[in-house]
């Protein structure tokens, strides 16, 4: 039987633009291969606040589910009263989203209409669930789909938001398949790499060099390729890049800067599971291409481990868009 992706789309509109992003992302979801269905909360949740009293068919498809896309239009950085609504149902009746990849595509009037802070607090509460959280993946890897548009219909318009959104598709029918396939009786919890993020150490600040990662380290097959060779960062890169589970313990921004090299060397730490403790740990882990998770970390990361020996995830490749074209860039 095939995963089976779902689409939640939250606009009191009737096929909004969030709604068409969702189709973009079904898309990507089909074409690996899985099975989509829908939630459109607009048929339950009604423009002067009431609800429909029987909502068990939309719980049902959430529990059935292998894997959660939500789509949403932004009002004032967040996402509607129909998504706010029917979490605060999932919460209540104590569903849980666990082992259940769950990402998002909202859509603004802007580019920067609140369209990330959208997904971060969004993904905060989901997560609460049980859910782990992805993003969109290679080649632009950011927060998920986020797109732009103002009338209803304008979304088609935006190649670069179609394109985030059929890329999410991808990510989480991929991260679907891989839990789905994993076993977390086929790996111990002795066998899980965890590090503490970040490690004790001295770290220079990032440069933001143009060339990163370094080409000439590349070319020697060195596998750190950070031009900083003399602080702590190299001797702690193995440990990096082999931890199953990562637990940022603290905010430390110079640290996180300093693993810059690690998300443009073809995002080494794609489908590492991060234990997320404070919201703003949700966009610097996001962007590495990271699998996020409140609750049931261990688990996520054992689940992973077994299911990529069955499932071969799609090479994550980075692509420098928006660096390339710059010619200040680490001047």
């Amino acid at each position: 039987m095939k995963p089976n992706i779902l689409l939640i789309a939250s606009s009191i509109h009737k096929h909004g633009n969030s709604q068409i992003a969702l189709e973009y992302a079904e898309k990507g979801a089909k074409e690996k291969g899985v099975e989509t269905d829908w939630i459109i909360l607009n048929e339950y949740f009604f423009e002067d606040g009431s609800r429909k009293e029987d909502v068990s068919e939309l719980i049902d498809k959430v529990k059935k589910a292998d894997g959660i896309i939500w789509g949403s239009p932004v009002y004032f950085g967040a996402w509607t009263s129909l998504a706010q609504e029917f979490y605060e149902i999932l919460k209540e009746k104590e569903i849980s989203l666990y082992p259940k990849p769950v990402s998002f595509v909202v859509v603004g009037a802007k580019r920067n209409g609140g369209q990330e802070t959208t997904i971060t607090f969004a993904s905060w509460d989901l997560m609460e669930l049980g859910a782990c959280v992805v993003n969109d993946g290679y080649p632009i890897s950011q927060f998920g789909g986020t797109c732009m548009a103002g009338p209803i219909g304008a979304i088609e318009h935006d190649e670069y938001g179609k394109l985030m959104c059929f890329n999410v598709g991808k990510r989480v029918a991929e991260t679907a398949m891989i839990l789905r396939a994993g076993n977390t009786d086929e790996v111990s919890e002795n066998d899980i790499s965890i590090i503490h993020w970040p490690l004790k150490g001295e770290f220079s600040r990032c440069r933001a060099c143009v060339q990163c990662p370094d080409p000439e380290l590349h070319e020697r097959g060195d596998d750190y390729k950070c031009k900083f060779a003399d602080d702590d960062m190299s001797g702690l890169h193995r440990e990096l890049v082999s931890a199953n589970v990562i637990i940022p313990e603290r905010y430390d921004l110079r640290f996180h800067e300093r693993t810059r090299y690690l998300r443009r060397d073809n995002y080494r730490l794609t489908y590492h599971v991060v234990y997320i403790l404070e919201p703003r740990q949700i966009p610097l882990f996001m962007k590495h291409n990271c699998i996020l998770a409140r609750k049931n970390s261990g688990n996520y990361a054992r689940l992973v481990v077994s299911g990529r020996k069955k499932v071969k995830p799609e090479v994550q490749i980075y692509e420098p868009v928006g660096h390339e074209e710059n010619p200040y860039v680490g001047k």
